[in-house]
């Protein structure tokens, strides 16, 4: 997502606009939905200072913590893969399925490429093999 300032005129009064959108079609958009006038002009801008600060913060404690996994959510995530494995659920289709109901960001960014490997032809025991630092060797064997 991009920020965007939108500059229109209504009721006779400038007036500007920040929105987040994918871009400037959707910026404009947003705009008049939000605002009934004429657009005047639509820009790209730099973030606002919190979420510039949220990711820093965010780079900030996985370089502190590492990339790993926590133990708690890595142990959810196999349970609940067992579950839907024996539930007959694909194997894909349950990685995705836990990926998306996970809060941990680690965890969903490595399923969600497990998913994506898997689909592409690789084996499971492959594609985890690729992640021992984030899982444990372990969890990989």
């Amino acid at each position: 997502m991009k920020y965007y300032v939108v500059n229109l005129l209504s009721k006779g009064k400038k007036e500007s606009i920040f929105l987040k959108a994918q871009n400037k079609k959707e910026a404009k958009n947003l705009a008049t939905l939000k605002k009934s006038g004429i657009v005047l002009k639509v820009y790209e801008t730099s973030p606002p200072l919190e979420d510039r600060l949220e990711e820093l913060k965010s780079r900030f404690f996985s370089l502190l913590i590492g990339n790993r996994i926590r133990q708690d959510n890595l142990i959810a995530a196999v349970r609940q893969l067992a579950v839907m494995a024996n539930a007959g659920i694909p194997i894909n289709d349950a990685i995705i399925e836990i990926a998306n109901n996970t809060e941990d960001r680690t965890l969903k960014n490595v399923l969600l490429q497990v998913a994506e490997d898997i689909n592409s032809g690789k084996s499971l025991s492959e594609s985890l093999n690729n992640f021992k630092d984030q899982f444990g060797s372990l969890s990989v064997t």
